[in-house]
């Protein structure tokens, strides 16, 4: 595990002077006066600094919504649900976690020295209380939105985020209807109000039911769904791209990797998410060759597997069994590792004999591990199953910009797909600039 830098102490601190609670600590910021609000939002904000860790496999960055972002759903309540999900897996699993900076959601009104909305601010500390056991433990960092480049870095990572953004506009219709297919939302009339409901869809990373409520004008397409009884029917994928549905939808998609294109290249760590259908976009930006296509892509299907972990039970529990079993997690992750860097594993079937030779060892072992802690001081903890699959995330970050940005795609500079697997094979460090997409499942 990592280390606890100071500024995560003076963070917690002024959280902590706010109250014992979320009630007290409300009171006490609508106490304070808007310049008031806005030097403890700075002092906060800026007590965070860029971390001291070792680049690993399995390091991540989450996306927004598994991380407690405002979407899919901004209730305070769903956004802890989703992050309790991060914890669950970061706690016994992760290296490092960087998370989105909760106080991010609020910097655009901080910088314009407007209002800051107090509600707002009081779910980002919240999020940010709740995450203290595992920033505590040196597994969790925050990540700022703002950033200090020189200026010939400035260029560097404006032509990663061009060039990322250029690919990400270049998906088509097919490809949007495709992540959409899975999607579910009707039409609801209660008296007069017109609203539309989402039901749930694990695929993007909406677990709960959620709703949308209309500020102004309910669009017409929204009321013609409607029959004459007030009886709502669900909506098409064209209605969804009318009333920006879709587009709301890939944004949050396109943020969140967006965002991991530029740490992979500065922090080189691997993407986490709940949601499929960033894979599917991904693909989608695959430009010239399919993921099918690559034997590498095929290669790593072999490494899904399901993995152990609690629920029910505090973090501050999970860590100390983290720490007694540290072997056991440790060996895991190795094993991992080692599979994604081998120069020996060269077809399917040789990933299949490693999986079962030493990653499935060390899954047995963690899974006795587990069993011994809930047998003896953690009865009152579920035991759950969870799944990863790992693979590539095809960034399209061009050769000059990364030097093993992917295996996805000729369209970064060589001359065939075989040509970067071979590469890749040459530099058993290839991994660390490589961009690796774990999907994390939870069987519940």
């Amino acid at each position: 595990m990592g280390y606890v830098d100071e500024g995560y102490e003076e963070l917690y601190s002024d959280i902590n002077r706010l109250g014992r609670g979320p009630q007290e600590s409300y009171e006490a910021l609508c106490s304070k006066s808007d310049s008031e609000v806005l030097d403890l939002f700075w002092d906060m904000y800026l007590s965070i600094r860029e971390p001291k860790v070792q680049p690993s496999l399995f390091s991540f960055s989450p996306s927004q919504s598994l991380s407690g972002g405002r979407f899919p759903c901004a209730d305070i309540n769903c956004r802890l649900r989703n992050a309790q999900r991060l914890c669950n897996f970061s706690v016994m699993y992760a290296d490092n976690v960087f998370v989105p900076f909760p106080l991010n959601d609020l910097l655009k009104e901080a910088e314009s020295n407007s209002s800051l909305d107090r509600n707002l601010f009081l779910d980002a500390l919240i999020l940010i209380k709740m995450y203290e056991p595992l920033v505590r433990a040196g597994l969790l960092y925050f990540q700022p939105d703002l950033v200090t480049t020189c200026p010939s870095c400035t260029v560097h990572l404006n032509q990663i985020q061009q060039t990322f953004q250029n690919r990400f506009e270049s998906i088509g219709s097919p490809v949007i209807q495709s992540v959409l297919n899975s999607l579910q939302v009707y039409v609801m009339k209660e008296g007069e109000e017109v609203y539309l409901k989402i039901l749930p869809c694990p695929e993007l990373g909406i677990q709960e039911s959620s709703f949308i409520h209309f500020r102004y004008e309910v669009p017409s397409v929204v009321l013609s769904a409607l029959n004459k009884d007030g009886i709502g029917a669900s909506l098409d994928f064209e209605s969804m791209r009318e009333i920006g549905l879709a587009q709301q939808i890939f944004q949050e998609i396109n943020d969140d990797l967006s965002m991991y294109n530029e740490q992979n290249i500065e922090a080189q760590c691997s993407y986490l998410t709940d949601r499929p259908s960033d894979l599917t976009v991904l693909k989608g930006m695959s430009d010239s060759v399919s993921f099918e296509d690559i034997s590498h892509y095929r290669i790593l299907s072999q490494l899904t597997h399901s993995i152990p972990y609690l629920a029910n039970i505090s973090t501050e529990k999970k860590l100390k069994l983290r720490k007694e079993e540290g072997d056991a997690f440790d060996n895991y992750r190795s094993s991992i590792t080692k599979a994604m860097k081998s120069v020996k594993l060269v077809t399917a079937n040789d990933y299949r004999d490693f999986y079962r030779d030493e990653i499935q060892c060390g899954i047995n072992n963690i899974q006795h591990a587990v069993k011994n802690a809930k047998n003896t001081y953690m009865s009152d903890a579920l035991l759950m199953a969870g799944s990863i699959c790992i693979s590539v995330a095809q960034l399209g970050i061009p050769p000059e910009l990364a030097p093993v940005a992917s295996l996805a795609s000729g369209a970064l500079g060589a001359a065939t797909v075989t040509d970067i697997i071979r590469k890749h094979r040459e530099n058993i460090n290839g991994t660390k600039a490589m961009g690796y997409y774990f999907l994390w499942k939870l069987n519940e």
